[in-house]
């Protein structure tokens, strides 16, 4: 399987590439050579940014939204996505599909993203300590078995 997709944080995702794991070797995909820092995510990550991502990004900008007065477009911003995407978040059109155990989950996933609210309402947050909060979110859900 050959593919390469571009995740958040700017950090682009190349599969079956013949690329070593953590390299910086340049890659060509449609006609461009791409020399970016690469990682291989594994089954467990992309099932959670599929399913957990969305869950966690809902929560941050609803909190963001009803807490601390933040207009759809400036949550986007500060997530980095869409003002499309926020709306579907807000009207739970997104964000909440396909998660096996959501009642397991979701308040552990809603502390964190009230936490991480809080700091990005406070301006105390990088939109790389944003992605890193998540991943943190996701090491503590393994920890507990609720993945």
């Amino acid at each position: 399987m050959n593919f390469v997709e571009p995740v958040s944080g700017g950090v682009v995702v190349a599969v079956g590439l013949g690329v070593k794991r953590g390299g910086a070797e340049p890659f060509k995909y449609k006609g461009v050579i791409f020399f970016k820092q690469l990682k291989i995510m594994s089954t467990s990550c992309e099932s959670v940014a599929r399913h957990i991502l969305p869950l966690y990004r809902s929560f941050v900008a609803k909190e963001l939204i009803e807490k601390y007065n933040y207009t759809q477009i400036r949550v986007a911003k500060k997530i980095r996505t869409t003002q499309a995407a926020i709306s579907q978040y807000i009207t739970s059109k997104r964000g909440h599909k396909g998660i096996s155990n959501y009642d397991e989950i979701a308040p552990l996933v809603q502390k964190a993203a009230a936490k991480v609210a809080k700091r990005i309402a406070a301006m105390d947050i990088s939109a790389e300590e944003f992605s890193e909060s998540f991943c943190e979110l996701c090491k503590s859900l393994q920890r507990t078995k609720k993945l």
